[in-house]
């Protein structure tokens, strides 16, 4: 594969291209093919660095660093992605798909055994992509883009809010006068999961964009989740805002976006152990059911006793002519009953 560049042709490598493969709490591989890098936020002394160019040149982002996930990552990318010609981030669940061979048309799963098994062959096949950016197909949505965020995210509105004005202020440079809030309100499709690969130009620019509205945040983060899921809004909100900046660079002819399916990875081992415990799930939910029935006709038949020996103590005319005349089982069941 080559490349233009200032009029000249020149290769493109496999060394010339790195796609981060970003694990957040600890290391799920050891070692991986190239083009792909694990790199995992805790753990990676390379991110600490590349973070740091940025809360220095720009001091901020102190109160709760380690809440932006994939944005640390992100950041601290840019050690990372010196000297090469195309780089991305994914993540350990989730992965392009880069094969020509497969489905282009939706996401599709498949076992963890075959994860990044043919990187090699990404490698290669990524050279087509070298002057597009590669985006997740984007995610269709039955509201709109700030509803379904409120909806999935009610404790981050303001977050959100406070997203949008600092992202507006960011872009006005490179798209003008902005309102994220409103095309938010307008937009029913999400790219998901901050995953993307393009130039490092891209990347530069993206970051820039992004990093003052982490800042914003971060002068609210007092206010912010400290744990659990909603803990991650950093990354809740960089997912609506990537989708705001690609769909105005479009609309201003700025980068060339090429959307891919996305390949979500599953062990099958556990997917077999998750089916054998629903099945047992299953088979206790219906005993309890059983159970419950068998019950609810126990204190029935209880209370139509209790209900018969009410009458027979009430010693009524009634009572009387019945058990003369009556059906013998019920004779011998009121009996049972007085004694």
């Amino acid at each position: 594969m080559q490349l233009e560049n200032d009029g000249e042709m020149e290769d493109l490598h496999e060394v010339d291209t790195l796609v981060l493969v970003a694990s957040h709490l600890e290391p799920i591989y050891r070692e991986l093919e190239p083009p792909y890098l694990e790199i995992c936020a805790v753990l990676s002394s390379g991110l600490v660095h590349g973070y740091q160019h940025y809360v220095e040149s720009d001091s901020g982002l102190v109160a709760h660093p380690e809440s932006l996930s994939e944005n640390i990552i992100l950041l601290g990318a840019r050690q990372f992605f010196e000297n090469k010609k195309q780089v991305g981030i994914t993540h350990y669940r989730r992965i392009f798909s880069l094969n020509p061979n497969e489905p282009k048309d939706q996401n599709y799963t498949q076992d963890l055994k075959n994860r990044y098994s043919c990187a090699g062959k990404e490698a290669k096949f990524l050279c087509s992509y070298v002057d597009k950016i590669v985006v997740p197909k984007p995610m269709d949505l039955k509201s709109s883009v700030y509803e379904h965020f409120i909806v999935c995210h009610a404790p981050l509105e303001r977050a959100l809010d406070v997203a949008c004005l600092a992202f507006d202020k960011c872009v006005e440079g490179t798209f003008g006068i902005i309102d994220s809030k409103s095309d938010l309100k307008n937009t029913q499709f999400l790219y998901p999961w901050n995953m993307w690969i393009g130039s490092p130009d891209f990347y530069n620019e993206w970051v820039a964009l992004l990093f003052p509205v982490l800042k914003a945040l971060d002068d609210i983060s007092d206010s912010l989740p400290t744990k659990g899921f909603q803990y991650r809004w950093s990354g809740f909100i960089s997912e609506r805002l990537f989708t705001v900046y690609i769909d105005h660079c479009r609309s201003a002819n700025r980068w060339d976006f090429v959307e891919r399916p996305v390949i979500f990875f599953e062990d099958s081992a556990v997917a077999e152990r998750d089916s054998a415990v629903a099945e047992r799930d299953s088979a206790v939910a219906e005993r309890d059911s059983a159970v419950a029935e068998r019950d609810s006709a126990v204190a029935e038949r209880d209370n139509v006793l209790l209900g018969l020996e009410r009458v027979l103590k009430s010693k009524s005319w009634a009572t009387t002519r019945f058990l003369r005349t009556g059906d013998k089982f019920l004779r011998r069941l009121f009996r049972s009953v007085k004694k």
